[in-house]
Formats: structure tokens, C-alpha cells, sequence
């Protein structure tokens, strides 16, 4: 695949406006991956970021408001702007741009201390060496020696047994409104495709919306040898809360990489 290839498979461009609403509480969200985040840099005295799939600002917002400096890119035109919006909104100074991170640039004429990509972005690629080529656009922007690398994986591995299956997020009642949130999730041999569902009353008139993302199954043991393959040092697996090791069933893992 080539840097002028079709994004649609991978982009979340379609799902921009309804991607918050996946969650109960997207602003303490943003606090609490701000926070994991933190902790898991403060040890390395980061200051720079580039958050490199930013989506709609979860990550970059939460970093901005603990007062790094924060870069932000994103393949999805309709995401990188949503980011620009919410820091004009809370006056945070991202700079933020469209960008494949397999191909990624420099930005501020530097290299950042820190590159996020959070979200399990990282296994929307459609193969394994793609997943190799954006770490390796990571690494080729990141400050050297002692700078890291920081990528979240939805461990789906865990509940693969499972073929497929129902997960309810939450339900959005309103004035007026009424809509319930589930994720359907198919296993194949290598991949999840998870489609998400958006099922709501208005006016007492029912209506449906779907978008479908393909993720591969990645392991931590495989995440982890990519990240060493790539260039970094040492690797290690954390949980969701950057507080203890990650462990096999647990649902996230973060992955630091030291370069």
C-alpha cells in the first residue's frame, strides 16, 4: 500500500460526529486518559507530543490541559477539525493536521519528545506491514536517544473465543430523544470487525445508524516485538490505567516504547 491509497477502509471519517456519543461521559474520559497518559510520560520528562491519531481530541485535549505541548494528526479531515474546535474552545494551542501516520512529517522543525496513538488505531491498518511502516514513521520522529513511543491496544484476543458477540455501551435519554448505544462484534481468523450501532426514537419515529471498522488481531507479545523491531529499546506492557503491568485478559493495554 502506497501513501496515495484508498484511507476509506481505515479513516473515521464517517463515524466524526456520532464519535463521542460512543461514550457515557466523553469529558471525564478526556480527564481520565489525560491522567494515564501523564503518568506514564512525567517519568521521562516529556514535553512535546504528538498525538498521531488523534480522532476527535480525547487524548490530545487531556495532555493540553495538563500543560504539554501538544501536535495532533489524524488521516480524517472531519476528526482533526473537531480537535481544532474543542482547543479553540478551551483556548488549549493544539496544532493540529491531516496526516497518515505511516507517512508522518515534522512538525515545529523538531522532533517530540513523546508520539501517542491511542485507541487501537494502530490495528485498523490492513496488515501487519503497515502496522510495521507507521511505527517505523513514529520512530523516525521522535527525539533520539530517550524518546518514546506510546500505543494503546484493544486486546480483542481475550474474548476471540467468543466468534462474535453483543456489547451494550449506554443509553442516551432526552427531551425528545431516545437512543441506545451496542457494538457487534465478528471474529475471523485475523481480524474483529466491530459495527457499531446507534438505535434511536425521535418524534417517536425509530431510526438506525451503522459504521463497521475492521481491526487485526494483534497480540501483546506481537505488539511488543514490533515495537522492539522497530527500533525501540525496551517495551513495556501496561494496563489501561499506566499503574501496573498489563496482563493477557485485561481488555486495554498501553505499550511503551523507549527509543
Amino acid at each position: 500500500m502506497n501513501e496515495n491509497s484508498d484511507i476509506n477502509a481505515f479513516s473515521f471519517d464517517d463515524i466524526a460526529f456520532d464519535f463521542d456519543n460512543l461514550f457515557d461521559d466523553v469529558g471525564k474520559l478526556t480527564d481520565l486518559e489525560g491522567e494515564a497518559i501523564d503518568r506514564i510520560l512525567k517519568p521521562f520528562d516529556v514535553r512535546t507530543v504528538l498525538d498521531c491519531a488523534c480522532g476527535t481530541g480525547i487524548q490530545s485535549i487531556g495532555l493540553a490541559r495538563k500543560g504539554y505541548s501538544v501536535s495532533a494528526s489524524d488521516i480524517s479531515p472531519k476528526m482533526v477539525d473537531i480537535t481544532l474546535q474543542k482547543g479553540l474552545r478551551e483556548c488549549l494551542p493544539i496544532d493540529a493536521k491531516v496526516a497518515d501516520f505511516r507517512y508522518l512529517s515534522e512538525w515545529k522543525n523538531g522532533k517530540f519528545d513523546a508520539i501517542i496513538s491511542m485507541g487501537n488505531s494502530l490495528t485498523l491498518m490492513p496488515n501487519r506491514e503497515d502496522i510495521s511502516l507507521a511505527l517505523a514513521s513514529m520512530i523516525r520522529i521522535v527525539k533520539k536517544p530517550g524518546g518514546i513511543i506510546v500505543i494503546g491496544l484493544h486486546n480483542y484476543l481475550g474474548s476471540k473465543e467468543l466468534r462474535m458477540s453483543i456489547i451494550p455501551r449506554h443509553t442516551i435519554a432526552d427531551t425528545g430523544k431516545f437512543e441506545v448505544l451496542f457494538d457487534f462484534r465478528e471474529f475471523s481468523e485475523e481480524q474483529v470487525t466491530v459495527t457499531y450501532f446507534f438505535i434511536n426514537r425521535v418524534d417517536r419515529e425509530w431510526r438506525m445508524r451503522t459504521y463497521s471498522k475492521s481491526y487485526l488481531l494483534l497480540s501483546m507479545e506481537e505488539l511488543h516485538q514490533a515495537l522492539i523491531s522497530a527500533g525501540c529499546k525496551c517495551v513495556q506492557l501496561l494496563d489501561i490505567s499506566g499503574k501496573r503491568d498489563g496482563q493477557n485478559d485485561d481488555e486495554w493495554v498501553i505499550a511503551v516504547g523507549r527509543v
